[in-house]
């Protein structure tokens, strides 16, 4: 996975980083992760999962793992890592 410098926080990373960052991501991520995407601390994601407001957020054992998929689905955003592979953007489509 390809993270920021630990330096720089999520929230003050550019958007071609952040979306960089969430393209090499895997399809199951650590909580960690997670706060990447959504750009908040580790502990507000568990907390947020922990009452059910994270959608694909699943406990295996004391760690908690969010789909990507589903994190980026509730955002509204597209996954970067598609984008790359489809050749285009949204500016290239009519």
């Amino acid at each position: 996975m390809s993270e920021p410098p630990p330096e720089e926080a999520p929230d003050q990373m550019t958007a071609q980083r952040w979306r960089a960052a969430v393209a090499a991501m895997p399809p199951l991520l650590k909580t960690k992760e997670a706060a990447l995407v959504l750009r908040m601390t580790e502990k507000t994601v568990q907390r947020l999962a922990s009452e059910g407001h994270i959608n694909g957020a699943s406990r295996l054992g004391k760690e908690w793992r969010f789909s990507k998929h589903d994190l980026l689905n509730q955002l509204g955003i597209r996954d970067p890592a598609e984008e790359e592979y489809s050749g285009q953007d949204d500016a290239g489509e009519q």
